[in-house]
């Protein structure tokens, strides 16, 4: 062993590399495990090569933008090509190439060894009276529906969930786009399986691949494609789905012609959703000056909100909105029921963007029925609005009309719910609070009357703290979907 060089004559030792340029060149002789975080398209090339072998990890960032690596032509790629790189929108998503040089890095030789790319675990608990938990609902069971207090692994691999009110819809890494639960009474075709039948197994939603995320609230839902296009099903009184109508759709149909739409967000009777260039646009009902044209006008197709092009990310709950501009700052509008638009008032309804205090740390938000909640970049959770059953983990059930603070420093991600409240920290850990209707508190505890107003932790340890973009806003639902690494 003493006449061996390279990782064979040593420990294997790490070396953190950050791709953010256009030519990353790395020094091999300060580690020979590379941890590459890429944000930009690169050239990679190599320094100080040994005889031996090379692990290299890459991580792209979350973002919808592929990133590209164009490696040395000396090395000799397993099958004749550079294996194909992963382009989720997912830091959690990873992939290792192992490379190995005989000829001090003359000519290497090289394949991919890891690969977890194909999507993360699903899992549900909660009421599965319409068989929204993805498994059989049972009829002889109390008013014929079948609750699971603790979560219930559904088969595959998922990209992104959301839970509607009685409805589950997820998306996969392939592009395919899937739904399961109630597709008539209140539902209105919402699976978007153009039919009214119940489904208590995932259903795949048509045949395209390019679906990239959905979202539900209590009757409708949305998608957004990778081309930017912008898709909406289900009921449509008010014009929320944006179709310049009133019309029921059983099926996804196209928002207009615009292909530039990032992100959106599906409330009570409104739909808001932020285009690339930072533009805010809402549409829908209009009672409360919920849409933020400084009126009560409804508008049945997107109407832009202001001028306004660094809006960053929107949430709408039950006639509120809270949105975050890039500056950190956050922002809110509509009904001021019980102080849920968290600006130390109540019945003061806003009709257009008002700032919440000061701070420009802000970084991802959420909504559900008169409550909403927001994580700070320091990891800190804040809650406002109506706290009936101690979902502000305050220990408690007073009403905040400003934000108030939950304890812990590590929060990464959440998912605001009827009367309760989940979210995961930073260590894989997931914990909810609020009330345990149907068992949705995922604490194995099935008495429906239960409630907790400080944090408890779910069983389990690799939960996931993005998320996948889970949206799960404005909705009434009693069922949790959630993802595991």
């Amino acid at each position: 062993g003493s006449n061996l060089d390279g990782v064979s004559s040593g420990p294997v030792s790490q070396q953190a590399v950050t791709i953010d340029g256009a030519s990353t060149s790395i020094d091999l002789s300060n580690g020979n495990l590379i941890y590459a975080s890429q944000s930009a398209n690169t050239t990679v090339s190599f320094a100080n090569s040994e005889n031996g072998n090379v692990y290299f990890v890459r991580v792209k960032d979350a973002t919808d933008t592929a990133r590209t690596i164009t490696w040395p032509d000396r090395i000799n790629w397993e099958g004749g090509s550079a294996p194909t790189l992963i382009t989720a929108n997912d830091t959690g998503e990873a992939q290792i190439f192992l490379l190995v040089t005989r000829d001090e890095g003359v000519t290497w030789d090289g394949k991919e060894i890891y690969n977890n790319a194909g999507g993360k675990e699903l899992w549900t608990w909660g009421s599965n009276r319409y068989g929204q938990l993805g498994i059989l609902k049972s009829y002889f069971a109390p008013d014929s529906y079948y609750s699971a207090s603790s979560p219930v692994q559904i088969g595959g691999l998922w990209k992104q969930v959301c839970a509607g009110e009685e409805g589950s819809f997820a998306t996969k890494n392939d592009g395919t786009m899937w739904s399961w639960g109630n597709a008539q009474d209140s539902g209105l075709g919402v699976l978007g399986l153009n039919d009214f039948m119940d489904r208590s197994s995932p259903t795949q939603i048509g045949t395209d691949t390019d679906w990239n995320v959905v979202g539900s609230n209590d009757t409708r839902a949305m998608a957004t494609k990778t081309d930017g296009t912008l898709w909406s099903w289900g009921s449509n009184p008010a014009g929320g789905g944006g179709q310049n109508n009133r019309t029921q759709y059983s099926s996804p149909t196209q928002v207009g012609t615009d292909t530039t739409w990032s992100s959106f967000s599906c409330g009570r009777s409104q739909t808001f959703a932020i285009k690339t260039n930072g533009t805010l646009w809402g549409m829908g009902a209009n009672t409360y000056g919920t849409l933020g044209q400084n009126n009560r006008t409804s508008y049945s197709s997107p109407n832009q909100i202001g001028t306004e092009t660094t809006w960053s990310k929107v949430s709408a709950g039950h006639n509120i909105v809270v949105a975050t501009k890039t500056n950190g700052t956050l922002w809110t509008w509509g009904e001021d029921h019980q102080g849920q638009l968290g600006l130390n008032s109540d019945g003061d309804d806003q009709s257009s963007p008002t700032q919440i205090g000061t701070e420009t740390t802000w970084d991802k938000i959420g909504s559900a029925n008169y409550q909403s909640y927001g994580i700070k970049t320091d990891g800190t959770l804040w809650a406002w609005g109506v706290n009936a059953y101690g979902q502000f983990g305050q220990n408690n059930r007073t009403q905040y009309s400003s934000p108030v603070q939950i304890p812990g420093t590590t929060w990464a991600a959440m998912v605001p719910t009827y009367q309760a409240m989940l979210a995961s920290k930073t260590d894989g850990t997931l914990w909810s609070w609020g009330r345990n209707y149907y068992g949705k508190l995922g604490l194995n505890q099935g008495n429906p009357d239960y409630a907790i107003s400080s944090p408890a932790q779910i069983p389990g340890t690799n939960w996931n703290t993005t998320q996948g973009k889970q949206i799960a806003d404005g909705v009434r639902g009693h069922h949790i979907c959630w993802l595991q690494d």
